[in-house]
């Protein structure tokens, strides 16, 4: 898809309203949604209809400004004000909870800060077999400078019962975070959805515990992420949201529709599968990559890496 936005952006040097409809298009394709689409339309034709056309440099300067306040409120940065501070991870089967997890647990234990992650989804085995792999390789990690440990459970073990034993020994070895995985689910399913509000309340009653719940979205999803978002939102009270697939096709331009929907913080965003693949949500980046309709370049993700080396 957005080889198509890059090559409408290369293929004209002015923008007019006949310009404006092919580009209208692109956004709704560009999972940007139709609701939010019509609202930025409606500004930029009038933009337009002041001055007939515009250079494309000019354009992309007025679109910018539209919607870069926005996405800027996205942006957050974690203040680990709790002991222990929980992450609580959720969403739906198949989005990458758990290496999600893995990489903000190696993201955290860089900042000296002891970890203990957390097997919750107990009706796989390969869910607790692939984070304890995770953890380990996090350990072996010449750059880790805190500590990891991992807790698994029985298959078909309850859940907050976990969640309950995790709180316990984090407190009682005075650890700083807390990295709760969860089974994926359905947002339809009422009992599973239950099962997470079960586990949020046994970490709420810890004394001392900083919450956040954060919910893991698939970049390639489009606009189900909205209703997604809504049912978990409604059930948890969601305190973030975290985009996955980030290095793909996709650029997740259901950002904006959830932008104006729900102003969720987006702390992080995924970009590739190595553990280091992980970036702090930046407006600016985003909207530039968008412009240029282009993902996130392997370029980029080296210099992450270099920068972390």
């Amino acid at each position: 898809m957005f080889h198509q936005l890059k090559k409408f952006f290369q293929s004209h040097r002015l923008m007019n309203l006949r310009l404006l409809d092919e580009f209208e298009e692109l956004l709704i394709e560009s999972d940007v949604g139709v609701e939010m689409t019509e609202s930025l339309m409606t500004a930029l034709r009038e933009k337009l209809n002041l001055k007939k056309e515009l250079s494309f440099e000019d354009f992309k300067t007025v679109f910018f400004n539209l919607v870069y306040s926005n996405l800027k409120k996205l942006e957050t940065k974690t203040i680990y004000q709790g002991k222990p501070t929980v992450f609580l991870m959720v969403g739906i089967n198949g989005v990458g909870k758990t290496t999600t997890l893995a990489k903000l647990a190696n993201l955290i234990s860089r900042d000296q800060k002891s970890v203990m992650v957390v097997a919750c989804d107990t009706f796989r085995a390969a869910a607790q077999e692939q984070l304890e792999t995770w953890a380990q390789k996090i350990v072996s990690s010449p750059r880790m400078r805190g500590s990891i440990q991992f807790l698994g459970a029985k298959e078909g073990a309850d859940p907050a019962s976990v969640a309950f034993e995790a709180m316990g020994k984090a407190q009682k070895q005075n650890l700083d975070v807390v990295m709760i995985d969860t089974a994926g689910r359905l947002h339809t399913k009422t009992p599973l959805m239950e099962e997470l509000q079960k586990i949020k309340r046994v970490v709420q009653k810890a004394p001392g515990v900083q919450l956040e719940t954060w919910m893991v979205l698939d970049a390639t999803t489009g606009q189900n992420a909205l209703s997604q978002c809504q049912k978990f939102h409604e059930a948890l009270t969601l305190t973030g949201l975290v985009f996955t697939k980030m290095d793909g096709t996709s650029k997740a331009g259901i950002l904006f529709s959830l932008s104006k929907q729900f102003e969720l913080p987006v702390p992080y965003l995924c970009i590739g599968e190595r553990l280091e693949d992980i970036v702090p949500f930046s407006a600016q980046r985003y909207l530039d990559q968008f412009l240029k309709g282009s993902s996130v370049s392997e370029t980029e993700k080296n210099q992450q890496h270099e920068k972390r080396q």
